[in-house]
């Protein structure tokens, strides 16, 4: 029996490591240690900056329908997304953003008609996102988010029109203008405790979507004066 379980384990470690080999040789990604794939380096650009690298898209007839950007560049963190770094990754399906992205820059992935994932690598960092004006807006496809621990300051018009199934934050500090404005799939919103009145764009974030959105929102934020009409149809005159 133990000779047979041993045989079992032995095959489905040769098969991770021939998965892994057949990424590694189709050149889309390496193959790291915990078994987490990371898009080439050659696939992007970096730009020095405080703290260490911005990265952006450098755009190939071969790009990755799904891309995992790197933490790290010549040994040093991966910290931000550049102004429109990706918008002309027209193909592009899904993003996965690692924990050492702090900041996703304005229009970054503006326009991206067939983006419908993306994804905040969430293993109790104590990093936080801040996602500028615009990064998402008009991701037509765009349904699924995982906002996790990382959002913590969402900028105006950063998923306008999109089509954003649920929006829940656990961080988040700020909402911009129009920041939700037209997502007319959004079903659930949950606000936490970390939000305050005064850090709600007067331009109401869910202006316009869907009238049957549940929202919770968390008895603290209530008490920082956070209200629904606040959220969906800005401040009374």
């Amino acid at each position: 029996l133990k000779c047979a379980q041993k045989k079992r384990y032995d095959m489905k470690k040769l098969l991770s490591v021939l998965f892994c080999i057949v990424f590694v040789f189709a050149g889309l990604c390496s193959c790291s240690a915990d078994g987490i794939y990371t898009t080439e380096d050659k696939y992007f650009t970096f730009t020095e900056c405080e703290g260490g690298y911005k990265i952006a898209a450098n755009v190939t007839e071969d790009y990755p329908k799904t891309i995992r950007l790197p933490e790290e560049h010549n040994g040093a963190k991966v910290v931000a997304i550049e102004y429109g770094g990706f918008k002309n990754c027209v193909d592009l399906e899904k993003v996965i953003i690692p924990e050492s992205i702090t900041k996703i820059g304005g229009d970054a992935f503006s326009g991206l008609a067939k983006l419908h994932n993306v994804n905040f690598v969430d293993n109790e960092a104590t990093e936080t996102v801040d996602v500028d004006f615009g990064a998402f807006s008009d991701c037509i496809a765009l349904t699924e988010i995982n906002f996790g621990k990382k959002v913590k300051n969402v900028g105006a018009y950063a998923f306008k029109n999109t089509r954003i199934l649920r929006a829940e934050f656990t961080l988040v500090e700020s909402i911009g203008d129009y920041a939700f404005k037209d997502c007319s799939s959004l079903s659930y919103v949950y606000i936490p405790a970390t939000l305050k009145a005064e850090n709600i764009g007067e331009l109401a974030p869910f202006y316009g979507c869907d009238k049957d959105i549940d929202f919770v929102i968390d008895e603290k934020a209530k008490e920082n004066g956070v209200t629904l009409q606040l959220l969906v149809a800005g401040p009374i005159k």
